[in-house]
């Protein structure tokens, strides 16, 4: 699906071509490792062959799995572009979920829109498709800034007590739980949609 984003992205004009490099992509970040990442091109991120340590190969539930550390992390985007580069790019695939996260970025910074608004007026919307579900992870620096201001303005507000690693452990589970949950339906998701969308379409027409 994000795939797709990327390919309107490219014919409205707001990303050059599948050529650009990642340091192209995100002019404005600190990208560790420059000379070994500035080869890594928007093709390779659309083909999962960026060359950049991730493992996926593991279950969800096992805490080395890299998308579990990404989920946990403060700033995903971050994380991903600071993973070594361990491979040229283009040339050994590895399923990374990381690359989806850099792909809707890529698009937003393009764009302007958030990746979700994005594909409402661009995807979903011209197809009109209106329901779908489009997950994000709300962690980040504003929303963190947010909260901060929101509490100093508000005295009475009450706080959460921070959570110990076995804490933290248990919600990692349960987060990966809803992860396997939600690609295991994706697909299940994705085609009721398409139906429907053909049904009505052919509701129109005839």
């Amino acid at each position: 699906m994000v795939g797709a984003l990327v390919g309107i992205a490219i014919e409205d004009g707001a990303i050059p071509s599948v050529d650009v490099s990642i340091m192209d992509l995100f002019p404005n970040r600190a990208i560790p490792d420059v000379d070994r990442k500035r080869p890594i091109q928007l093709r390779h991120l659309l083909s999962m062959s960026a060359g950049l340590e991730w493992d996926e190969t593991i279950t969800y539930t096992d805490p080395q799995n890299s998308e579990l550390w990404m989920i946990m992390s403060r700033d995903p985007i971050t994380y991903v572009l600071a993973q070594h580069a361990i491979a040229p790019s283009g040339q050994v695939f590895n399923c990374n979920g990381g690359l989806t996260e850099i792909l809707a970025s890529a698009v937003t910074e393009a764009t302007g829109l958030a990746a979700a608004e994005f594909a409402r007026s661009r995807l979903f919307g011209p197809l009109g498709i209106t329901r779908y579900e489009w997950r994000t992870h709300q962690k980040n620096d504003p929303n963190d800034a947010e909260a901060i201001c929101e509490a100093v303005w508000r005295p009475r507000t009450r706080f959460v007590p921070g959570k110990g690693e076995a804490q933290q452990a248990v919600l990692t589970m349960h987060r990966a739980r809803e992860l396997i949950v939600s690609e295991r339906t994706a697909p299940a998701r994705a085609a009721r949609d398409f139906f429907w969308t053909c049904f009505r379409l052919a509701r129109d027409l005839f």
